[in-house]
């Protein structure tokens, strides 16, 4: 039996960016963005507790240490629009990221291009997207618990649903989790060799 942890939800602040970095790193080590390294990851997650419509959420355990976080944002055609505007801001980390991993650029141009997608998309109803989310340690109910809280601060800024996306294939569990939780399939799109599978939960 998985002992329960004891969590105490707040709302990120520049004070915890660096530590939200060091646990995007461990849940997900073999992607684009951790492999663009830490000054691109930092400058990502200052863009977003910047737009004023972001939902930007940390989790500590019971002894105050960091276990988990869930970073999204309503609106996100508008909060793409900022990120493309603040692009001096990742000037630098693109170009330290490139330096270790030439082979990147090629993902660097998909992310611009799906960046110029999500600006343009007109939603009909005001989406809430959960952009990233992770945890120290599997089990406990640490994800359930940032979701939770995500969703309710989703509602009290206006959104209709959420939205996710994240690996259609060997990532069961992860999927599984959010269809337990009320989300359903909504689309796929493919991200160079990965496929994704997109997932929203409707009228919150």
């Amino acid at each position: 039996m998985v002992k329960k942890i004891v969590n105490d939800i707040k709302f990120m602040t520049e004070s915890h960016v660096n530590n939200v970095v060091l646990m995007h790193e461990k849940a997900f080590p073999k992607f684009f963005m951790t492999l663009m390294g830490r000054p691109f990851l930092v400058a990502y997650y200052s863009t977003v507790l910047k737009y004023k419509g972001s939902i930007s959420l940390i989790s500590f355990d019971k002894h105050g240490d960091y276990n988990g976080f869930a970073v999204g944002f309503v609106d996100p055609s508008v909060f793409y629009k900022i990120l493309k505007k603040n692009y001096f801001r990742f000037i630098l980390p693109v170009f330290l990221g490139l330096m270790r991993r030439p082979y990147l650029v090629v993902n660097i141009f998909r992310g611009m291009l799906r960046v110029i997608k999500s600006e343009k998309r007109l939603n009909r109803v005001y989406t809430c997207e959960l952009a990233s989310t992770g945890a120290v340690k599997k089990g406990g109910g640490i994800g359930s618990v940032l979701l939770k809280n995500f969703v309710v601060e989703a509602i009290k800024k206006g959104a209709s649903n959420v939205s996710l996306t994240t690996d259609r294939y060997n990532n069961d569990s992860v999927i599984s989790f959010y269809r337990s939780f009320g989300f359903v399939d909504s689309g796929s799109e493919k991200r160079g060799n990965r496929e994704m599978l997109e997932l929203v939960l409707l009228d919150i």
